[in-house]
């Protein structure tokens, strides 16, 4: 019982211009989940960020780094 000092909790996400391979997967993930979002909300970024959990100005700041409009 106790921690394992494994956790990941509280841990930076690599950056996605790192060029570390695991970050450039984990960015086409977010960015795939992101459009499946918008388009089941046929667009809204409103209804999109309130499903996705996030305030509206940070899903624009994630459609900016992610390169999508």
């Amino acid at each position: 019982a106790g921690a394992s000092g494994s956790s990941r909790a509280g841990a930076a996400m690599p950056s996605l211009e790192s060029g570390d391979p695991d970050a450039a997967n984990l960015a086409d993930v977010e960015r795939e989940h992101i459009r499946a979002v918008l388009s089941a909300c046929d667009g809204n970024k409103t209804q999109a960020a309130r499903r996705l959990g996030v305030s509206l100005r940070s899903l624009y700041r994630r459609l900016e780094k992610l390169g999508l409009k």
